[in-house]
């Protein structure tokens, strides 16, 4: 695979900074647009799987997911976290899925409805930070970025179907998509372009994007305040107990 020079460059500040190398691989069928396992433990290395876009160049998912790492790393080793669900998170999810409206077969996905709102709790604010980064740092990135971000935006939209069917837990939907919102909001400002929340506006979460996005501008541009600002949004979205942070057993 031709990397672009900044992206090799990042990719060996990964495997620097962890002592791991990073494996690379196209993954049509993965569910999101790209995802990193990082190494934990004695495994050894970083798998970093992308879903193909035509013939769009995967640079951008690469940096944006070695920025991960790069961000776990810049805390200290005592400031590094996990975030997991645990017994409280579990029975909380399976008190939702008590509601008599939801599909039987949705019942039996406790655990897949759980960690995929974790995963987003975690990954969208901090991920913001890692946009961030990209945009003052690699400009020879910005159309790579433009092209991810507008995938991720219909993705997005067309979670308010599914969550306006019934299909998934009121309170699970409403902060799947109060997050939502707040990327909408998010890009919105970034690139001046106030359409991007009209879908969430439309279904009365443009406030709760908003506020989301008012927490992530007050808390500090720095690693160790990233546990907090997983926890602020968290305590804004009701979700408070559904997670916890366990300290990161990463690659020394």
């Amino acid at each position: 695979m031709s990397l672009l020079p900044c992206t090799s460059k990042v990719v060996a500040e990964v495997e620097r900074l962890t002592n791991r190398p990073v494996h690379i691989v196209q993954e049509p069928k993965l569910s999101t647009l790209a995802h990193l396992q990082i190494a934990r433990g004695d495994a050894a290395l970083h798998l970093l799987r992308y879903k193909p876009m035509g013939e769009t160049q995967p640079d951008y998912f690469i940096v944006y997911q070695c920025g991960h790492v790069l961000r776990l790393f810049g805390a200290p080793p005592e400031k590094r976290f996990d975030f997991a669900s645990g017994p409280e998170g579990r029975t909380k999810i399976e008190i939702e899925l008590q509601d008599p409206r939801l599909p039987d077969r949705v019942r039996g996905m406790g655990e897949m409805l759980l960690g995929g709102l974790i995963t987003q709790l975690r990954s969208v604010p901090v991920g913001f930070r890692i946009d961030e980064w990209i945009v003052r740092t690699f400009p020879e990135l910005a159309e790579l970025q433009r092209k991810a971000v507008l995938a991720q935006l219909e993705t997005n939209s067309k979670a308010i179907a599914d969550a306006g069917g019934g299909i998934i837990p009121a309170k699970i939907a409403k902060a799947s998509l109060g997050m939502n919102a707040a990327f909408a909001a998010f890009w919105g400002r970034k690139w001046a372009d106030p359409t991007t929340v009209v879908p969430y506006k439309a279904i009365g979460l443009e406030a709760l994007g908003e506020r989301l996005l008012t927490i992530y501008d007050r808390t500090p541009d720095d690693p160790v305040n990233d546990v907090q600002l997983v926890g602020e949004w968290a305590f804004e979205l009701k979700l408070r107990g559904w997670y916890d942070a366990i300290p990161f057993n990463g690659a020394d």
